[in-house]
């Protein structure tokens, strides 16, 4: 559910644009209205399940994809008890990156 929100926000609310303003603000205006409603705290609620679900998208994909070259073989592999520091570096950049 929250992999389409943020797919429909990202292209109705950021790349389709008219003159600069976006087509449709999906949810900033689904959130404006929770708060709006008197309900901040639900607001605030949403607004964290919809980042931190963002960011285990980010992390599953650096685990994924992102330590790999063109998917063919490993640069920067995390293994339980046996990560080099430079790898969970750089990973770590990754992951800042993607967010």
């Amino acid at each position: 559910v929250f992999t389409l929100l943020w797919t429909i926000h990202i292209v109705f609310g950021i790349l389709i644009t008219i003159n600069g303003v976006p087509l449709l603000g999906f949810l900033n205006v689904l959130l404006e209205a929770i708060e709006d409603s008197g309900v901040q705290v639900m607001a605030t609620l949403v607004f964290a399940a919809l980042n931190f679900h963002l960011l285990a998208c980010v992390v599953k994909g650096c685990f994924k994809f992102g330590m790999r070259v063109f998917c063919l073989f490993p640069i920067h592999p995390m293994r339980v008890g046996d990560t080099p520091l430079n790898s969970f570096l750089f990973n770590l950049v990754l992951i800042l990156f993607g967010t």
